[in-house]
């Protein structure tokens, strides 16, 4: 496991490395052209000897999936995967699938949803605009989703009065000097905010909204301990 930067958890561990989303703001794929973990980070490569780490040290708060999406991971790998957080259930597991995934002929993470069922995981769907927003709500019936990150958030969002089963919602602006980057606005986090309030949903500000919200910033709560 790998101590990090990333302020919603304490550690990352990528069994799987590699995505075929090919997000032009993702940060994994630039990681990955920087140390070359893999040669061809579109075809997902599998590491699951990182796993035995899982038994090292007290319980933390641990990404899975960093350097990958779940969406693309292989049935087989999931349910070794799913054994290995029974094994050693001490920590709190989180995993993460891109929403541009949701609509798709085969929605995996239903699958992974199911198999990885347990009191100490948490699974959530990466969205940045309306239109993600909206195919995710037409599929909330097929994979139980615990939170939403809305990272980086590209537009102005409004939450529906109904999420089924979602109880936190992480938001934060791209970082990087990629060109044409979007920076949000201050108004846009505020709604999210007050509609969160509404809705008993919990929101977690990521460090990179704290020049945009000013005094305005209040980083709030998550679902899981760090």
């Amino acid at each position: 496991m790998n101590n990090t930067k990333i302020d919603w958890c304490n550690s990352t561990l990528n069994p799987v490395i590699g995505c075929k989303n090919n997000c032009e703001y993702c940060y994994a794929r630039k990681m990955n052209q920087r140390f070359h973990f893999t040669e061809d980070f579109t075809d997902p490569q599998y590491f699951l000897g990182q796993l035995e780490k899982l038994k090292i040290g007290k319980g933390r708060s641990i990404f899975m999936n960093s350097m990958s999406d779940i969406y693309f991971w292989r049935y087989t790998a999931i349910n070794y995967i799913a054994g290995m957080i029974e094994k050693y259930n001490h920590h709190q597991y989180i995993f993460l699938t891109n929403g541009k995934n949701i609509g798709r002929d085969e929605y995996n993470t239903s699958h992974f949803s199911t198999e990885i069922n347990f009191p100490n995981t948490f699974i959530g769907v990466t969205i940045t605009d309306k239109t993600q927003l909206e195919n995710l709500i037409l599929s909330l019936d097929y994979a139980t989703i615990d939170f939403i990150s809305i990272e980086p958030l590209l537009e102005p969002i409004t939450l529906p009065n109904h999420l089924a089963n979602i109880k936190s919602i992480i938001v934060g602006a791209e970082t990087g000097n990629r060109k044409g980057k979007i920076k949000p606005k201050k108004e846009w986090v505020l709604q999210l905010q007050q509609d969160c309030k509404e809705r008993g949903i919990k929101l977690f500000m990521k460090d990179s909204l704290k020049a945009i919200m000013g005094n305005k910033y209040i980083q709030g709560e998550l679902l899981w301990k760090i």
